[in-house]
């Protein structure tokens, strides 16, 4: 398979007052072409850190980055905006765009300076929606649909900016069950069927296992990257959170509430 992106030996963290705080070392993986990889550990594990060192807005401390077999840091700005696209949990989206208008704004990278939209941009849209069943909800304005439905838009985004590389942190955070299922089940479908990259953060790893190609586990002293049935045989979730509450089930592949 073809490997995308390559991280070795990643250090990752913040500098406050001029001392470095180390919030994950020793990260290495790979994520290959046409793959679903989700993101897991505990909360303040540094997720988002990562994704923040693979979108280029943090450097890490030490180890490397190479997208298509290139350092992240050759790249200059125009050239990855049309290699990686980035779903942040936190989109400060203007509530006044319509559906269509925010999908548009994935083609930035390539229209031009007065962000005039040619019959490929066009083309683009559509198929973006389409893939991601938008195209009924168009018209509508993003303050009128659901979490669920902003959530498509998003994604359908970042596939008009037709990237092969598509970064998400945290697509299902306040989405019920079924939305955060059809979620995934969605961006499964999408790296399959269209041979993108996906590596997304989540919390729902119960979710994750059933429906990922690849995991990549964080603990507090090392980073696992694996199938999931791979993770579970090794027993690598059972030591993922204090076993006094929490323990994982390895015949279902479940975490369970003890007592």
């Amino acid at each position: 398979m073809e490997t995308i992106v390559n991280i070795e030996n990643l250090s990752i963290g913040y500098i406050h007052n001029q001392l470095r705080d180390v919030v994950a070392k020793n990260i290495s993986f790979s994520l290959q072409k046409g793959q679903l990889t989700a993101l897991v550990g505990a909360n303040g594990i540094g997720k988002s850190t990562l994704l923040k060192n693979l979108s280029r807005i943090e450097k890490p401390f030490t180890g490397n980055i190479l997208l298509f077999g290139k350092g992240l840091d050759s790249y200059k700005l125009p050239e990855l905006s049309r290699l990686m696209s980035v779903v942040w949990a936190n989109n400060q989206i203007m509530a006044n765009l319509s559906v269509y208008d925010l999908v548009a704004l994935g083609r930035h990278p390539y229209t031009n300076w007065i962000g005039v939209l040619t019959k490929k941009d066009a083309k683009a849209i559509d198929s973006a929606l389409t893939l991601t069943h938008c195209q009924d909800i168009i018209h509508k304005k993003c303050y009128e649909i659901s979490d669920g439905q902003l959530q498509k838009v998003l994604i359908a985004k970042s596939l008009a900016q037709e990237t092969p590389f598509i970064l998400l942190d945290e697509p299902t955070t306040h989405l019920d069950i079924y939305h955060k299922a059809y979620i995934l089940k969605l961006l499964k479908t999408l790296a399959h069927e269209t041979g993108k990259t996906i590596l997304f953060s989540t919390h729902e790893i119960d979710l994750a296992i059933q429906l990922c190609d690849q995991i990549v586990l964080m603990k507090p002293n090392k980073t696992i990257a694996g199938a999931p049935c791979e993770l579970i045989q090794n027993r690598e979730f059972a030591s993922m959170f204090p076993k006094d509450l929490i323990g994982f089930d390895e015949k279902t592949g479940r975490f369970v509430v003890k007592g």
